[in-house]
């Protein structure tokens, strides 16, 4: 339902049994959708106000489909007032249309509500109670008061926040909130008590900031301890890369390894780590590190039929969330030459790049050797995918790209001599009138530290939250990280048995 001027609505649905089309007609301003076709009421509500100061009360006995929301709120401009009925409700934040909107901020305690903590407006203050949850909109915006939009939820079990950067300030209730965080760099400041915060029920948060709790309900610490917070699925490995990559060169702690526990509380002994999560230091990939970058790696294959023929694949990786892949690259490579010998007759045109991915400008760049080092200088191709010609490089196929660049053969030399290939790309042009910051373009060779990761496997009695504390260095120098692990449950297909 959608009307044009602020109003207060309340519903009792089992006095009520008319359709969406003939409440409109009572209702100045009130509108349906499609009046041939009738929505009736034992269907799930969508409720959308104005930009103005909107208030919706809804009472009714819930539906019997666990598969969705009672009441569904689209939130708008505006202060307003939301009440959910006896089901399960969702207030949905993910369309609200502002410009310059910078993230929302939500908090049940309004002590913490930024600026306007004594002064609500009207709509809100008056029927505030200690359950309810306010939404702040435009909290960056606005230093004053009466430019306030605070939104009032009484009964609502959850939430789905902005695209941007969302931040919560919650005291943890009997029944948590469903919080969906969407993109964006959120952070979650949660007061509760027991040994480890409960991440359960909050998807796409980055960081948490737990305050524990004693059994009065008083903080047990001074400051809060600091969360990074991850999703993971049972019945699959899991790879965390638990440390920024590349590493600082020259690092107080860089040559020491990490140690992993569990998460314990000041002056408590932790528990046993469990058997289905371990740290491994791994080779990097892009699925590991390349997160927010643009990656060039690379891979060596046996061939099938003759074992001394290494193929070496090229590949880009655009890992930027607006990233729109490369129109080309060039870039110089070197490697040790008792290891490998290129094989001309291997490496023509077209047998190293797809005329169809990369049409343009193909150099197989310029061949010269140097103290012990082979070299290839220039090796370059591109492609115009606006003009027709060729793909963009760094995309997946699903997103009308294709990720490998160049495919050249060699033959091994010595199996005993390390390769030590490495790569310098020269030139990366961007796709779609971007920007490719240097920070953002990350090359994996030979050259590239190894990465700590957390590999998990949490089978279906893992369902649920866990917190590890990562460490490495001794005394002033020590570093210590903490995560906050929710395991997912997955819906596995259906396994066809022989009828017997």
């Amino acid at each position: 339902m959608t009307w044009d001027n602020s109003v207060t609505l309340s519903l009792e649905n089992d006095a009520l049994d008319q359709s969406i089309a003939e409440l409109a007609g009572a209702q100045p301003g009130l509108t349906a959708s499609d009046r041939s076709s009738p929505t009736p009421w034992n269907a799930q509500r969508v409720l959308k106000g104005s930009t103005g100061d909107d208030q919706f009360v809804v009472e009714r006995e819930p539906l019997k489909r666990e598969s969705s929301f009672e009441v569904t709120y689209v939130a708008t401009a505006g202060s307003d007032a939301y009440e959910g009925s006896s089901g399960q409700d969702l207030a949905y934040y993910g369309d609200l249309k502002n410009d310059a909107l910078s993230g929302l901020y939500l908090s049940n305690e309004p002590e913490y509500l930024p600026l306007v903590a004594n002064n609500l407006p009207p709509l809100i203050a008056e029927a505030f109670e200690a359950d309810d949850v306010l939404v702040y909109k435009n909290h960056a915006l606005h230093s004053n008061a009466e430019s306030a939009e605070v939104d009032r939820l009484r009964n609502i079990e959850a939430i789905t926040l902005s695209q941007a950067d969302d931040t919560a300030y919650l005291r943890q209730q009997q029944t948590p909130l469903i919080i969906n965080f969407e993109d964006g760099d959120d952070q979650l400041v949660l007061a509760s008590s027991g040994r480890q915060p409960d991440v359960t029920t909050y998807q796409h948060l980055e960081t948490l900031h737990w305050k524990p709790l004693d059994s009065n309900g008083d903080p047990l610490l001074s400051n809060p301890i600091e969360f990074d917070v991850h999703e993971f699925e049972e019945d699959q490995i899991n790879l965390l890369a638990v440390e920024n990559y590349p590493p600082l060169p020259g690092a107080i702690n860089e040559s020491i390894p990490w140690q992993i526990s569990t998460f314990a509380l000041p002056g408590t002994t932790p528990e046993p780590l469990p058997a289905w999560a371990e740290l491994l230091e791994l080779p990097p990939s892009p699925e590991l590190v390349g997160e927010g970058r643009v990656v060039v790696n690379h891979d060596f294959i046996t061939d099938e039929e003759d074992s001394s023929l290494l193929w070496l694949e090229l590949s880009v990786h655009d890992m930027r969330p607006d990233g729109q892949g490369l129109v080309g690259l060039e870039l110089d490579m070197d490697w040790d030459a008792s290891a490998l010998e290129l094989v001309e007759e291997l490496n023509t045109k077209d047998q190293v790049f797809n005329p169809d991915h990369l049409p343009l400008f193909q150099n197989l760049g310029k061949n010269t050797s140097s103290e012990g080092r082979e070299q290839i200088k220039g090796l370059g191709a591109a492609a115009l995918p606006r003009g027709g010609q060729g793909v963009a490089l760094g995309l997946s196929k699903e997103q009308g790209g294709q990720t490998l660049f160049a495919r050249l053969g060699f033959r091994r030399q010595d199996a005993d001599a390390a390769i030590d290939l490495r790569l310098t790309p020269t030139l990366t042009p961007p796709a779609g009138g971007m920007t490719l910051k240097s920070d953002e373009l990350l090359v994996l060779d030979d050259r590239s530290p190894s990465v700590w990761v957390l590999q998990a496997k949490p089978d279906q009695a893992q369902v649920g939250s866990h917190a590890f504390t990562l460490s490495r260095g001794n005394g002033e120098q020590t570093e210590v990280r903490h995560l906050a692990i929710a395991v997912r449950e997955v819906n596995d297909a259906p396994v066809a048995v022989e009828a017997t």
